[in-house]
């Protein structure tokens, strides 16, 4: 919490100054989404049963002149422990329409399902690739510099962070990462993309060699309209994760992977309540990240998900009701997979 003050404080005294200095600096804008969730958990035994939770996040767009605008963002979460955190703090440099310089903590430019907005997903949760934990080597929220150039259809950011973001596990002293994105629109409704991290440490001392790993992402999305009311929703990702650490003498390495397909079509009605409909569905397949001495101790960790769900906007297209279910298998035969059902709310504004 006092980090989040602190953080509204800096900013709010250089929009303060912008606007003392320029007299025509826009500063009163916001945006976010809301939700409130009921869950329904299917796993055997599971003390739970159900659950109800809510989340907001907010965002603060102050805008001082052409040349020079910010960010930042915050969630709150209930039921939870850090229920008020910082999601994103950075400043925007645009030296022109084409390049901008970005500067503070944000979303490394690293994986599709991540990366997007919340408030736009067709799922009550982002895929599984973007949220599974060795998914944090390579992405997530990053102290970073970033340079992005646009020349239409095609979009290059280029990122050095320090590995000392909210979700890094990286140490700040040895562990930096460089992250580049590619992505290209060659229609309006296709968007294709790729992105590379390339993380590494140098030698610490005699007992421990340098390293360096790499991450792989590959994407795309589409919005075809096959009538005036109706499009045909895709997306697809598939990513490689190097296992980040040193060849260690007698130990096998393995890497990570990760893919999710998903297809919905999404449908306008000329209702009074009811003004859109989209049934989607999605599959997700994980892959881990480990390493093994014995052969015997090669484990059977991979697992997949299927998340089904109708979204329904009600009254207006910013207020959603998503009703889905979610199904879980796994490699390991010892463990049963299960099904959980949801009702999530959300409203963006």
């Amino acid at each position: 919490m006092k980090r989040t003050l602190a953080v509204l404080a800096v900013i709010a005294c250089v929009a303060f100054a912008g606007d003392v200095l320029t007299g025509g600096s826009e500063l009163i804008k916001f945006k976010g989404y809301g939700t409130f969730r009921w869950t329904m958990y299917g796993q055997e035994n599971n003390p739970i049963g159900s659950s109800m939770s809510t989340y907001t996040f907010i965002s603060w767009l102050p805008k001082l002149n052409e040349y020079v605008d910010g960010y930042i963002s915050a969630t709150l979460t209930t039921p939870g422990d850090d229920y008020v955190a910082v999601d994103c703090a950075y400043l925007n440099l645009n030296f022109s329409e084409n390049f901008t310089l970005t500067g503070g903590q944000f979303k490394a430019p690293f994986g599709y399902g991540y990366t997007r907005s919340g408030g736009s997903m067709y799922f009550a949760d982002r895929s599984a690739i973007a949220t599974q934990g060795q998914f944090n080597i390579y992405g997530g929220r990053e102290i970073t510099t970033m340079l992005t150039a646009q020349f239409s259809p095609v979009t290059v950011d280029l990122a050095l962070s320090n590995g000392n973001g909210t979700n890094a596990n990286a140490d700040t002293t040895h562990n930096k990462q460089f992250t580049a994105r590619l992505t290209v629109d060659p229609t309006e409704w296709l968007t294709i993309g790729g992105s590379m991290a390339m993380i590494g440490q140098p030698e610490l001392g005699d007992s421990v060699e340098s390293w360096s790993s790499n991450g792989m992402d590959f994407f795309a999305a589409a919005n075809y309209p096959v009538s005036p009311t109706g499009k045909l929703c895709f997306e697809g990702e598939y990513m490689t994760l190097g296992y980040p650490s040193n060849d260690a003498e007698g130990w096998t390495l393995h890497n990570g992977a990760g893919m999710s397909v998903m297809a919905g079509y999404d449908i306008t009605l000329d209702g009074d309540v009811i003004l859109g409909l989209m049934p989607a569905i999605r599959y997700d397949s994980v892959d881990p990240i480990y390493s093994w001495f014995d052969p015997a101790d090669e484990l059977e960790d991979n697992y997949s998900r299927i998340d089904f769900c109708v979204n329904i906007d009600l009254f207006s297209d910013l207020n959603t009701l998503q009703i889905g279910t979610r199904s879980y298998g796994f490699e390991n035969a010892d463990i049963d997979g299960y099904t959980d059902m949801y009702a999530n709310w959300r409203m963006n504004f």
